[in-house]
């Protein structure tokens, strides 16, 4: 059973309360394939408006950002799809922004400039007070 989009009670709730909380220290850990692997699980999670509330309020933006400006091709992908996904509601985009990252925004529409991508974040990464 995927429970990143169930409707299983139970399940939505083990979730809420447990899973997005587990998944956001495993973000913050030295371990960049944990963190990637967290990412692809909340950007599972993204889908559920219920979910994007949490992963907001526990501070998932700050630790995603933070994901997606890593040396790392592949954690920054699933960093800015996570993003990506908290951005459907448009209250996130605003939280989004308020955090200061406008470009993450524009990055997401497309991965064909990989290179870019991982130049530029590092780039922002060196130049900034991320």
């Amino acid at each position: 059973m995927n429970v990143c989009v169930s409707r299983d009670f139970g399940s939505i709730i083990w979730v809420h309360n447990t899973g997005i909380e587990a998944l956001l220290k495993l973000l913050r850990t030295e371990d960049m394939e944990a963190g990637r692997y967290a990412a692809f699980a909340l950007s599972n999670l993204s889908a559920n408006a219920n979910h994007r509330d949490k992963i907001v309020e526990v501070g998932g933006v700050a630790s995603l950002i933070a994901l997606a400006c890593c040396e790392d091709i592949n954690a920054q992908k699933q960093a800015l799809v996570a993003l990506r996904g908290l951005c459907i509601t448009p209250e996130y985009r605003a939280v989004v922004v308020r955090e200061g990252k406008l470009l993450l925004i524009l990055l997401i529409s497309s991965f064909i400039f990989e290179k870019c991508i991982v130049v530029n974040l590092s780039y922002l990464k060196k130049s900034s007070s991320f």
